[in-house]
C-alpha cells in the first residue's frame, strides 16, 4: 500500500542527524573539502585559459575568431548573411599614407563600426567613433608623433591621395585609443562613413589595384571553437568568395585546439582524482555510519519500513550535508583560487588578469560535489535497505571468514597480533583508508619529482645562449614590445670584447622593414635579424623546411624565413627589401628555438627573417639589438663586474647573466610546486580526516570489547 508517510520519514532522518553531532561535523567537512578542491581547479583553469587567450589576442591585435581582407560589397553581404556568422564587424579601407611623417609607420585611412573597433581593440578609451564628416578617431601614439595633445577636439591634419585625386583635411579628433606602435607598427585613422563615401565614389565596389573601397570583415562563428577550421572552410565554400584575394584566416589565439584538448584532459584527470578522494572519504563516513546504526535500520524494518524509505533516510542526510557543505566549499574554493592564481600565473607567459566568479565553474563544482556525495552514499544506503531485522542484531561489518588459525610458536594474544588482526576485520574499510591517504602523498610526490626533473638549462636557453646578454632596457621588459633604440654601439662591443675572460661577443642586428616586396608584387611588413657567424650552426639546427647551405647563405643572396603566420612565402620566392636588395628564400626555420635571439614578439602581419649581419649593416639604420657574451668559466665573476662598469655610463643599457635566468627559473618552479603541494595537502587532509574518522569509529563501535579486555587485566 502507498502510505502517505514521507513527512514521518523526513522527520526520522532529521532526528537521526541531530543525534550524530560528531559524524555531522566530519561529513560536512568532507563535503567542504571536496567542493573546495573542485572549485579551485575549475576556477584556476578557466582563469589561466582566459589569461592565455587574452594575451594571444592582444599580441595578434584582434579578439575576433576569423577575419577577411579585401572583400567587395557583394562578398561582404554574402558573408554576413551566412547562417554561420554569429557576430561581425566591418571596416572600409580608403587609402594609405606613406610620406612624411608616416614613412616609418604607414597610416591607413578607413572606417569602422562599433563591432569592428571592439574586435580590433580599437574602441576609443576617450571620446567615440566618428559620426560627422569632419571627425576622426586615432591611436594615442599618433598624436604623440605629431606633438598634438592627447585631448578630444584637437585638429588632426591628413594629406592623402585617392584614385589620383589629392586631398588635404584638418579633421577634429573625436576619439582616442591606446595601441602599441611596435607590436602593431602601422597607424590607423577612423573617419566617418559620410566622408569615406564621398572620397571613394565609384571605387566603392573596388576594382583598382590599391584596394581603395575594399572591405575588411572580422567575425565570430557559431559552433565550437574546436571546429573553426571546418566552419571557416564551409563559410568560404558556401559564399564563393575569392580565397586568394580575401585571405580568410583564423585568429592565432584560437589555433591551439590541440593544446586546449590536452589541457582539458589534464583538468579532467585532476578532477577525477579529487572526486575519487572525496568519494573515499564520504563513502567511508556513510559506510561506518550505516554499520554503526545497523540495528536502528533493522528495527525500522520490523515496523514495516520499506527499502526505498530507508534509502530515503540515508539520502536526506546526504542532502543536508550538501546544502551546508557545498556553498561553504564553493565560496572557500573561490577565495583560495584568488590567492593561488597570482602565484601560478607568475610562472607562465600568460597575461596576469584578475579572475572572476564563473557561473559555469560554480555549476560544474556543485554538480560534481553532489554526484560525489550521492555516489558515495549509494552503497551504504543499499546495505541499510537490504538488512533484515534478524541480521541487524548480529551484523558487525567484519568481513573476515571464520577459520581456525594455527601458528606454531606465535603469541596470538600479543598486542601486536591483536592490532594486526583487528586491522583486517573489515578489509574494505582498511583499503579505502589506506588509498585515501596514499593519493595525497602520490600527488605531492609527483609535483616534487616533476619540479626536480625539469631541465633548467634547457629552459634558460630560450632566454640566453651564452654567459651574458647586453641589450637596451626595453629588450628585457617582456611586458612591452622591443623598441629599437640604437643604444648598443660598435664602441661598446669593442670595450666588452677586450675584457679579460671574454672569449666571444656575438651580435644580433635588428631592422623593421615596412615595405618588403614578395616576388616583386605585393608588399608587407617584416622583422629582419642580422646574425653573427657565431649563430650559423644554430640557424642550421633550426631548419624545418628547405636545405641550409652555409656558403650560399653567407654570400648575401639568400634569406631564411622565421615567423610567417599567413604563409606568404615559399622556398625559392624572391624577397626585396626597402634597400632594393633581393634575396632568395633558402628555407624556413623554427623561430621558437631562436626566441633567445629575437625581439620577443611577432608582427600581427608580415613575417620575420634571418640574414648574415653584414647585410643589415650595409642596409643602414639597423640596430644592434643584443650582444651575447661567451666567457671563460673561471673568470665569470670578474667579467660580470667589468661588463657592468662598461655599460654603467649608458643609462639605457642593461645586461643579464645566465645565473639570473637560472635563479628565475628555479623560483618559477618553486611557485609551481607550491601550488601543487597546496592542492596535494588538501587531498592529504581528506585522507587524514578519513583515517581519524575510521579510528574514532573503531574505538566507539568496539567500546564493549575494550571494556571486556580491561576487565581481564589489560591496561
Amino acid at each position: 500500500m502507498n502510505v502517505p508517510n514521507k513527512r514521518k520519514i523526513n522527520s526520522i532522518a532529521f532526528r537521526l542527524i541531530k543525534t550524530k553531532k560528531s559524524r555531522n561535523i566530519f561529513s560536512v567537512f568532507a563535503v567542504i573539502l571536496t567542493s573546495i578542491l573542485i572549485m579551485v581547479v575549475l576556477t584556476m583553469s578557466v582563469g589561466l585559459s582566459n589569461a592565455s587567450r587574452i594575451t594571444k589576442m592582444k599580441s595578434s591585435g584582434q579578439k575576433a575568431e576569423i577575419s577577411f581582407q579585401y572583400l567587395t560589397e557583394n562578398d561582404k553581404n554574402s558573408v554576413i548573411s551566412n547562417s554561420l556568422i554569429k557576430k561581425y564587424g566591418i571596416s572600409k579601407y580608403v587609402t594609405s599614407i606613406t610620406n612624411e611623417p608616416w614613412e616609418q609607420n604607414t597610416l591607413e585611412i578607413r572606417t569602422a563600426d562599433e563591432n569592428f573597433a571592439d574586435m580590433m581593440y580599437s574602441n576609443p578609451h576617450v571620446g567615440k567613433l566618428p559620426k560627422k564628416e569632419n571627425e576622426v578617431a586615432v591611436k594615442s601614439w599618433m598624436l604623440e608623433k605629431l606633438n598634438i595633445p592627447e585631448e578630444i577636439g584637437q585638429t588632426f591634419p591628413l594629406s592623402f591621395e585617392v584614385d589620383g585625386i589629392k586631398y588635404n583635411f584638418k579633421l577634429t579628433v573625436c576619439g582616442i585609443w591606446n595601441d602599441n606602435a611596435i607590436l602593431l607598427p602601422y597607424g590607423t585613422a577612423f573617419i566617418s562613413d559620410i566622408l569615406a563615401d564621398k572620397l571613394l565614389k565609384e571605387n566603392y565596389n573596388y576594382t583598382n589595384s590599391d584596394y581603395s573601397g575594399s572591405i575588411q570583415l572580422c567575425a565570430n562563428l557559431k559552433g565550437d571553437i574546436f571546429d573553426l577550421n571546418k566552419n571557416l572552410e564551409r563559410l568560404v565554400t558556401e559564399t564563393g568568395i575569392n580565397r586568394e584575394l580575401s585571405l580568410p584566416q583564423i585568429n592565432s589565439a584560437f589555433k591551439n585546439s590541440e593544446y586546449n584538448i590536452q589541457s582539458l584532459w589534464a583538468i579532467a584527470l585532476i578532477l577525477l582524482i579529487i572526486v575519487i578522494s572525496g568519494y573515499l572519504l564520504i563513502y567511508n563516513i556513510f559506510y561506518i555510519s550505516v554499520i554503526k546504526d545497523i540495528k536502528f535500520y533493522g528495527l525500522m524494518k520490523t515496523i514495516g519500513t520499506t527499502k526505498s524509505q530507508i534509502k530515503r533516510i540515508v539520502n536526506i542526510q546526504a542532502l543536508v550535508y550538501c546544502l551546508i557543505g557545498i556553498p561553504l566549499g564553493i565560496f572557500s574554493g573561490y577565495f583560495l583560487a584568488v590567492r593561488l592564481f597570482p602565484l601560478f600565473i607568475s610562472s607562465t607567459s600568460a597575461e596576469n588578469i584578475n579572475i572572476k566568479p564563473n557561473i559555469f565553474s560554480i555549476l560544474i563544482s556543485v554538480f560534481l560535489s553532489l554526484i560525489t556525495v550521492f555516489i558515495s552514499c549509494k552503497h551504504p544506503a543499499r546495505i541499510a535497505a537490504k538488512i533484515s531485522p534478524v541480521e541487524s542484531l548480529k551484523y558487525t561489518g567484519i568481513s573476515v571468514k571464520n577459520s581456525i588459525i594455527k601458528k606454531k610458536n606465535s603469541n596470538v594474544s600479543s598486542v601486536k597480533y591483536m592490532a594486526f588482526a583487528n586491522l583486517f576485520k573489515n578489509k574494505k574499510k582498511t583499503i579505502i583508508t589506506i588509498v585515501s591517504i596514499s593519493i595525497g602523498m602520490i600527488i605531492m610526490n609527483f609535483f616534487v619529482t616533476f619540479t626536480n626533473s625539469v631541465d633548467i638549462n634547457g629552459m634558460v636557453k630560450s632566454y640566453i645562449c651564452g654567459d651574458f646578454l647586453i641589450a637596451d632596457k626595453s629588450y628585457f621588459n617582456t611586458t612591452h614590445s622591443y623598441s629599437p633604440a640604437y643604444t648598443l654601439s660598435d664602441k661598446i662591443i669593442q670595450e666588452v670584447s677586450s675584457i679579460d675572460g671574454v672569449k666571444k661577443v656575438a651580435e644580433v642586428y635588428y631592422k623593421y622593414d615596412e615595405k618588403t616586396y614578395i616576388n616583386g608584387n605585393t608588399y608587407t611588413h617584416s622583422q629582419l635579424y642580422g646574425m653573427d657567424n657565431y649563430w650559423i650552426e644554430m640557424l642550421q639546427d633550426s631548419i624545418i623546411s628547405g636545405t641550409f647551405d652555409r656558403e650560399k647563405f653567407l654570400s648575401g643572396k639568400y634569406i631564411l624565413i622565421g615567423s610567417d603566420k599567413s604563409n606568404l612565402l615559399n622556398i625559392g620566392d624572391i624577397v626585396s627589401l626597402n634597400n632594393d636588395r633581393k634575396y632568395e628564400v633558402m628555407g624556413k626555420v623554427d623561430y621558437i628555438k631562436l626566441d633567445a635571439l629575437s625581439a620577443h614578439f611577432y608582427l600581427g602581419v608580415g613575417f620575420s627573417a634571418y640574414l648574415p649581419e653584414i647585410e643589415l649593416k650595409n642596409a643602414g639604420d639597423a640596430d644592434i639589438m643584443s650582444a651575447t657574451i661567451i666567457s671563460d668559466n673561471k673568470k665569470l665573476d670578474n667579467a660580470e663586474k667589468e661588463i657592468e662598469e662598461v655599460i654603467s655610463s649608458n643609462y639605457n643599457l642593461d645586461f643579464r647573466s645566465r645565473s639570473d635566468y637560472t635563479s628565475e627559473m628555479k623560483n618559477n618552479n618553486a611557485q609551481f610546486t607550491l601550488v601543487g603541494i597546496s592542492l596535494s595537502l588538501i587531498i592529504l587532509l581528506i585522507g587524514i580526516l578519513n583515517f581519524i574518522n575510521t579510528s574514532l569509529t573503531n574505538i566507539i563501535s568496539r567500546k564493549y570489547e575494550f571494556a571486556v579486555l580491561e576487565a581481564i587485566g589489560m591496561t
